[in-house]
C-alpha cells in the first residue's frame, strides 16, 4: 500500500493523539487512586456518554461528566 505525504502525516498525527490520550488516562487513574479524587471527573471525560466504569476503590461511574 502506497501512501502519499499527507496520508502519512495524518496517520502519524493519529498515532500521536492516541499516545497522548493513553498517557492522560493513565495519569488520571494513577492520581485518582493516589487520593486525588477531583481527578475522577476529568478521567470520566475520556469515556462515552453511555459508559459504565467500575474502578473498584474509586467506585462505579455511569455516563460521562462534562
Amino acid at each position: 500500500m502506497t501512501q502519499n505525504g499527507e496520508e502519512r502525516i495524518r496517520v502519524l498525527e493519529d498515532i500521536e493523539s492516541i499516545k497522548k490520550l493513553k498517557a492522560s488516562y493513565c495519569y488520571l487513574v494513577d492520581a485518582a487512586v493516589a487520593g486525588d479524587r477531583c481527578q475522577v471527573d476529568e478521567l470520566l471525560m475520556h469515556f462515552s456518554d453511555d459508559a459504565r466504569a467500575d474502578f473498584d476503590i474509586l467506585g462505579v461511574h455511569e455516563g460521562r461528566r462534562v
